[in-house]
């Protein structure tokens, strides 16, 4: 599976950590809740997660990209 691949990349492998890649979800707080908009659409769509949770997110750094349409995802947000 692509995102194991790249959780792989990300973090290296460990034994005792378990994730379930088809269940994974992005969150986000403030700033951080902006760059999981912009991670989330950086994404292939075979890594797209389960769902993008934003907490309070600082908008202004992509509300021109969202509502242009350009920002398109293809799990909940």
């Amino acid at each position: 599976m692509q995102n194991k691949a790249t959780l792989s990349k990300l973090f290296g492998t460990y034994s005792s950590v378990r994730i379930d890649t088809d269940k994974l979800v992005l969150a986000g707080h403030s700033f951080g809740g902006s760059t999981m908009i912009e991670t989330a659409y950086q994404l292939s769509e075979n890594e797209q997660p389960h769902a993008v949770l934003l907490l309070d997110p600082w908008y202004f750094p992509v509300h021109e990209q969202v509502e242009s349409g350009k920002l398109r995802f293809k799990c909940p947000v």
